[in-house]
């Protein structure tokens, strides 16, 4: 794996923590496909890069790069981390997935024991 430059975001899967003490979150940085308006068939002209945050929030690149650079993970892990935040978004209100944006309260959470 090569060196990553803090200022130019590459491509790819990555985890990220929203919070100091937060649950990591899957983040994908691509470049999309860039369509022809009229016929709607993909074109060769290149497109700005775009980033997904938990599967379901457009983010600006650059604004979790720096904290991702060394985090690239597999499609699979990528896959997962979607799979845990949308089921803590419909059956767990308190696991710390549902709200990625805030640290963990490790002392009035819940107990694993």
């Amino acid at each position: 794996m090569g060196q990553h430059h803090p200022s130019k975001p590459e491509a790819g899967l990555y985890a990220v923590k929203q919070a100091r003490d937060g649950p990591l979150v899957a983040l994908a940085i691509f470049y999309p496909c860039p369509f022809d308006p009229i016929t709607g068939e993909p074109t060769e002209r290149s497109r700005p890069l775009c980033a997904l945050l938990g599967g379901d929030k457009w983010v600006e690149p650059m604004a979790f790069w720096p904290y991702c650079l060394n985090e690239k993970i597999t499609a699979q892990r990528y896959e997962r981390l979607n799979k845990r935040r949308a089921w803590a978004m419909r059956h767990a209100p308190d696991d710390p997935a549902h709200t990625p944006e805030k640290p963990v309260d490790f002392v009035r959470g819940r107990t694993v024991f």
